[in-house]
C-alpha cells in the first residue's frame, strides 16, 4: 500500500487540470453555501436577540377609535401586559411613508444601533434600514408636512438609528406581498413631539404581551380569542393580528425556512453531480491502467487496497475544497449575503458566528456523498479477476446486449455504436445539462418575473384610488362619481399551508363600473375569487373555499363560481348585500369608495387609502433585494455548465482516443472525426434540452410556489419565450467554446502515442 500511496500525489499532479477544475467547482459550491449558512445563522441569532431585548408583542389590536379604558383593564386582568402604540403615517417627499410612533417603553421597544433616543421635541430616530436605503445620516433633518403637524410644517433632526422587533420586516400593511424598506420607514419621537401631531391622522393601535412566557400554543390561542372578544365589544376593531400571523415579525424566519432547504438541496445535487464526474473519471482511469491493476492483484494486493487508492483522489480534493471553501465562506462570501439580509431586514449590528449546520452541509455531507458514490462505482468496476484486467477484458458478457445495426450510413451506424458504448457517460451529461440549465432558467427568469409582477400591479387596480373607511362616510356633491363598496377583512384557508392567510373581500354593487368584466354570484353561498387566490389555494371553479371573517372569527364556506384577474390583492368578490349579511354589517352598509380622483373624505374616518403606486412598491423592493442574487445564480450556473460539459466531453474523447487514432490512420481528417464523435455530444445536448425544458419550467414553477407558500400573496415565476431563447443562446455559446477546445485537441492528438497502449 505504501507504493500506491506514493502514486496518489503523482496521479493528482499528472491530471492536474481536471482535478483543479473539480476542486474549483467544489470550492465555488461550498464557499457559497458556507457563507449563506454563516450569515443566516448569525442573523437568526440577532433576530432572537432583537425579540428578547425589544420585548416583542404577542398580538396587536388596531381599532377605529381609542379602546375604552375598561376594555383595556379587562384585557390586563387576563394576565396580559398592554401598551398604547398609536401612530401617524406621514407622507413625505417622493411618495414615501414614514410611520411615526411615540418612543415605546414596555413592548416592541426600539433597540438602538447608532446614536441615541430622542430627547428634544424636534428630534427623531429612524429604523436603520430605511435610513440607509434613503441615505439619511444622523444629524440630517426630516421635514414633516404642515397637514400632519399642529402649527405648520416642522423639521426633525435625526439623532439615531434603531431596529424594532415588530418591524423586523417593514410591512406597511400586513396583507402586502413584500416588505418595503425603500418607501416605508419607522420613526419614533418623544411624547411631547407626538402630542403635537394632528389627531385626525392618528391610528389607534394597542400591543399586548403575555406575562406568562411559558404558555402552550393552545393556551395562547384561547387568550387571543378572549382578548379579541373584549376589544371588539363595540365592533370597532379594524384589524387583529396575533404574533404568528404578523409578517413584520415572522417574515425573515419564514424567508430563511424557504431559503435554507432550497440551498441545501441545490448544493447537494451539485455535489452529487461532481461525485458522478469523479466516478466517470475513475472508470476511465481503471480502463487505462487495467494491466497495472491486474499485475498488482496478481502480486497479492487486495481489491480493497486498489479501491482505497482510487478513492483517495476525490476524497483529498473534496476535503481540500471544504477547507478552502469554508475559509472563503467565513470571509469573502459573508459580505454579499450580509448585505442581502441587512438590505431586507431591520436587525441589530451584524456579528458572524460559527455555524455547526454550515459545517455539516459544507464538509460532512460532501465527504459522505463523494465517499458513497465513488466507493459503489469503484467496487463495481473492480469486480473482475486479475486475468481479466491483464487482458483488458472489462466487459461483463452475461450482461452485454449487442444491438445489430443494419440500416443507415457507415458514419451514422458508427456514431450510434459509439453512443451505445458510452451510454453511461451520456446519462451523466444529460443529468448535468438538466441541473445546470435549470439554474440558468431560474436566474434568467427572476428579472422578467419581477418586471411582470410590477407591471401587473401597476395596471391591475381597477380604480386609481381605493378608500377603505372606518365606517360609512358621506361625500360632497363633487365626489358623486365615486362608487361605494363594502370591504371585509378576512382570511382564506390555504390547504398546502394548513393555515389561514390574509384576504380582502369586496362587496360590489350590481352595476359596478370599476369592475366591468366581473360576473358576480347570482345567489348566496357563492363567490368570485381573484386568479391569484385560485392559484395559491390550488382551487378552481366549482370547488369549495373556506373564508374566515377576521372580526367575528366565523368561518364561511363558499362555492367558487368564477375567477377574476385582479393582481393588486388577494381578493374575493360578491354582491354587497350578500357580504353585508354574511359579515353582519347590516342592510345598506358600506365602508369604502372606488374613485379615479382624490376624494374629500373626513380624514378621521379613513382607515386606508390604496393607490396604484402602493401596488408597485413590492416589485421595486423585490428588485432591490434580489438583484445580486440573480447575477450570482446566472454566473454560477454558467460556470457549472461549462465545466460539466467540458469535463464529460474530455473524458469521452480520452476513452475513445484509440478509436480516433485508428480513424486517423485510415485517412479521416479532423473535421470528419469531429462529425463522428462530437456530433453525438451535440445530439445529446439538443435532445436533453428539448425534453428537459418543459420539465424544467414545470419544476421551477412548482418549486417557486413552494418557496413562496408561507408568504402573503401569490408570486408566480414567469418564463417567457425570450427567457428560453436567452438561455439557449448562452448554452450553445458555452458549448461552442467547449467544442472548439475539443476540436483543437483532436487535431493535435498523436495517434502514435494512443497506439502504444493498444491491446
Amino acid at each position: 500500500m505504501k507504493t500506491l500511496r506514493k502514486r496518489i500525489w503523482r496521479g493528482i499532479r499528472l491530471h492536474f487540470a481536471r482535478n483543479l477544475a473539480m476542486f474549483l467547482l467544489l470550492v465555488l459550491m461550498i464557499s457559497a453555501t458556507s457563507g449563506f449558512y454563516v450569515v443566516s445563522e448569525s442573523t437568526k441569532i440577532k433576530n432572537y436577540e432583537l425579540m428578547k431585548a425589544g420585548r416583542v408583542e404577542d398580538g396587536q389590536i388596531l381599532s377605529a377609535f381609542p379602546l375604552p379604558s375598561k376594555n383595556v383593564e379587562a384585557i390586563q386582568a387576563l394576565g396580559v401586559e398592554t401598551e398604547a402604540e398609536y401612530y401617524v403615517d406621514v407622507k413625505i417627499k417622493k411618495q414615501k411613508t414614514l410611520r411615526i410612533y411615540k418612543t415605546r417603553e414596555n413592548i416592541n421597544k426600539p433597540v438602538i444601533t447608532d446614536g441615541r433616543l430622542p430627547i428634544d421635541n424636534r428630534e427623531v430616530i429612524l429604523n436603520k434600514i430605511y435610513a440607509e436605503n434613503n441615505r439619511i445620516k444622523i444629524g440630517e433633518k426630516i421635514k414633516v408636512p404642515e397637514n400632519y403637524f399642529e402649527g405648520g410644517e416642522e423639521n426633525f433632526t435625526v439623532v439615531g438609528y434603531f431596529a424594532a422587533p415588530d418591524y423586523n420586516a417593514a410591512f406597511l400593511k400586513n396583507t402586502d406581498f413584500m416588505m418595503d424598506n425603500i418607501s416605508f420607514g419607522i420613526a419614533m419621537v418623544n411624547e411631547g413631539a407626538f402630542s403635537q401631531l394632528s389627531d385626525s391622522n392618528i391610528k389607534y393601535k394597542i400591543s399586548y404581551r403575555f406575562e406568562d412566557r411559558n404558555l402552550s400554543e393552545a393556551e395562547r390561542e384561547k387568550l387571543d380569542k378572549q382578548i379579541f372578544k373584549i376589544a371588539n365589544e363595540y365592533r370597532t376593531v379594524e384589524n387583529f393580528i396575533i404574533k404568528k400571523n404578523n409578517n413584520g415579525i415572522n417574515f425573515m424566519m419564514n424567508d430563511m425556512a424557504g431559503d435554507r432547504p432550497m440551498l441545501t438541496i441545490m448544493s447537494s445535487i451539485m455535489i452529487v453531480l461532481i461525485a458522478f464526474i469523479f466516478a466517470v473519471l475513475a472508470s476511465g482511469t481503471i480502463r487505462e491502467e487495467s494491466e497495472a491493476i491486474g499485475t498488482l492483484l496478481a502480486n497479492g494486493y487486495r481489491k480493497k487496497e486498489i479501491v482505497a487508492f482510487y478513492l483517495a483522489t476525490p476524497i483529498i480534493i473534496t476535503l481540500a475544497a471544504a477547507v478552502v471553501g469554508n475559509v472563503l465562506g467565513y470571509t469573502v462570501y459573508i459580505t454579499p449575503y450580509k448585505n442581502m439580509y441587512y438590505k431586507s431586514f431591520g436587525l441589530p449590528n451584524f456579528e458572524p458566528v460559527f455555524s455547526a449546520q454550515a459545517f455539516l452541509i459544507t464538509t460532512i455531507l460532501p465527504f459522505i456523498i463523494m465517499l458513497v458514490i465513488n466507493f459503489v462505482n469503484l467496487s463495481r468496476k473492480l469486480r473482475f479477476k486479475p486475468l481479466d484486467f491483464l487482458r483488458r477484458n472489462l466487459i461483463n458478457y452475461k450482461r452485454k446486449n449487442n444491438i445489430e445495426l443494419k440500416y443507415g450510413s457507415f458514419s451514422g451506424r458508427f456514431r450510434t455504436r459509439i453512443f451505445l458504448r458510452n451510454k453511461g457517460d451520456y446519462a451523466v451529461m444529460v443529468i448535468g445539462v438538466f441541473i445546470t440549465t435549470l439554474l440558468m432558467f431560474y436566474g434568467s427568469a427572476l428579472t422578467p418575473t419581477i418586471d411582470a409582477f410590477e407591471e401587473r400591479a401597476k395596471h391591475g387596480s381597477e380604480a386609481e384610488y381605493q378608500y377603505v373607511l372606518k365606517g360609512p362616510a358621506p361625500l360632497t356633491d363633487a365626489d358623486e362619481k365615486a362608487e361605494r363598496f363594502t370591504f371585509g377583512a378576512a382570511e382564506v384557508y390555504v390547504d398546502m399551508r394548513s393555515e389561514y392567510e390574509e384576504l380582502s373581500v369586496f362587496g360590489l354593487q350590481d352595476d359596478a363600473e370599476y369592475f366591468p368584466g366581473i360576473k358576480l354570484p347570482e345567489k348566496p353561498g357563492e363567490i368570485v375569487v381573484s386568479e391569484n387566490v385560485a392559484k395559491k389555494t390550488l382551487l378552481d371553479v366549482g370547488d369549495t373555499i373556506k373564508i374566515k371573517d377576521k372580526v367575528s372569527n366565523k368561518v364561511h364556506k363558499y362555492k367558487i363560481c368564477g375567477t377574476y384577474d385582479y393582481p393588486a390583492l388577494m381578493s374575493a368578490f360578491t354582491k354587497q348585500e350578500y357580504l353585508n349579511k354574511d359579515f353582519k354589517f347590516g342592510e345598506g352598509y358600506f365602508n369604502g369608495y372606488f374613485s379615479d380622483e382624490k376624494l374629500n373624505v373626513d380624514e378621521k374616518m379613513v382607515a386606508m387609502i390604496i393607490d396604484k403606486y402602493t401596488m408597485m412598491r413590492a416589485g421595486e423592493q423585490i428588485k432591490a433585494v434580489m438583484a445580486d442574487m440573480v447575477n450570482m445564480i446566472t454566473i454560477v450556473s454558467a460556470i457549472f455548465f461549462f465545466v460539466v460539459v467540458f469535463m464529460l466531453s474530455k473524458i469521452f474523447m480520452d476513452k475513445n482516443s484509440l478509436s480516433i487514432a485508428y480513424l486517423k490512420i485510415f485517412g479521416y481528417n479532423s473535421g470528419e472525426i469531429r462529425r463522428v464523435y462530437l456530433r453525438a455530444n451535440t445530439i445529446t445536448l439538443i435532445v436533453s434540452l428539448l425534453v428537459g425544458i418543459p420539465l424544467q419550467i414545470k419544476l421551477l414553477k412548482w418549486l417557486t410556489y413552494l418557496a413562496f407558500l408561507k408568504f402573503s400573496g401569490y408570486f408566480e415565476l414567469k418564463i417567457t419565450v425570450k427567457t428560453v431563447v436567452m438561455v439557449l443562446i448562452l448554452v450553445f455559446a458555452i458549448y461552442s467554446v467547449v467544442t472548439m477546445i475539443q476540436m483543437r485537441r483532436i487535431s493535435r492528438m498523436s495517434f502514435a502515442q494512443a497506439l502504444k497502449n493498444r491491446e
